[in-house]
């Protein structure tokens, strides 16, 4: 099997993942790169897998073909998840398989494919798909960054002057984790903010469920008052008749990989949190 993928102005690296084998990390390093993906396979049907590991600031990744033998429907999955949210959400700094942190540059160290929220959506057979932006927040971003969510989240490569992203269907589940960014701050400012998102994300998606998570890298000072926001958020909501809105916290703190980061083992228990409280809320 052999891919083309092409790419914008960055180094992109992918995942590779065929049948249940390992998946391959593979950096881009060409405008136009052709993979020799698999070979010597036995002749029989199987499954291929190519998720984008570095987030949207890095350049776009555009598939171009694939030479193989033949290729068969894909097996339709009934679940969808959207998954909104920062560098957490983004599996910044979870991957130090090929260079350890402080080697290379940040997003060297970044693996979409080992985030929680593919994780639990591979557990879930549930497509997935990633809205995140490293160091984004609600009401304020850190690092320099002068955008919030709200302010791009329709748009493309989330940049307020980029152009409109349209969905053609609404996913199942929206799982939104916000709030590491803008730290402990005014009260009124986050929650009315995130609820006037909330109603937006209402409007473009009028039947799917929400969960508004507490941040699982929040230190011990931060995490309970993100927990307090999301909970009164999501009250709020169904106070004024939307009842298909939730919130959840996680019990441990997730926060020892490169850059305080969570790790890829910590992506996995974040991931075993959050899937039991999925699980029960959409009795899947």
């Amino acid at each position: 099997i052999q891919d083309e993928v092409r790419f914008g102005t960055c180094h992109n690296y992918i995942e590779v993942v065929i049948d249940d084998l390992p998946p391959q990390r593979i950096q881009l390093k060409a405008e136009r790169n052709i993979i020799l993906i698999a070979d010597d396979l036995p002749d029989t049907k199987h499954t291929l897998l190519i998720c984008k590991s570095t987030e949207a600031v890095i350049g776009y990744i555009e598939f171009v073909g694939m030479s193989c033998a033949s290729i068969f429907p894909i097996p339709p999955r009934e679940r969808s998840i959207e998954f909104i949210g920062d560098s957490i959400t983004c599996g910044n700094g979870n991957d130090e398989s090929q260079l350890t942190c402080g080697e290379g540059l940040w997003y060297d160290h970044n693996n979409a494919y080992l985030s929680f929220g593919c994780v639990l959506s591979r557990r879930l057979n549930a497509n997935w798909q990633l809205n995140a932006v490293s160091g984004i927040g609600m009401t304020r971003s850190c690092c320099g960054s002068q955008i919030t969510m709200p302010q791009v989240y329709d748009r493309i490569d989330f940049r307020p002057n980029g152009d409109n992203w349209k969905q053609s269907t609404s996913p199942d589940l929206l799982v939104i984790t916000l709030g590491q960014n803008d730290g402990l701050q005014d009260s009124t400012l986050f929650c009315t903010t995130y609820i006037d998102f909330l109603k937006t994300l209402r409007q473009k998606h009028p039947n799917s469920a929400i969960i508004c998570c507490a941040s699982p890298m929040a230190n011990a000072e931060l995490k309970p008052v993100m927990k307090n926001y999301v909970f009164s958020i999501a009250e709020a909501l169904n106070r004024q008749g939307d009842a298909n809105v939730f919130s959840f916290a996680y019990q441990g703190m997730y926060r020892t990989g490169c850059t305080f980061h969570p790790t890829a083992g910590e992506h996995i228990s974040i991931a075993n949190e959050l899937e039991v409280f999925v699980r029960k809320t959409m009795g899947w």
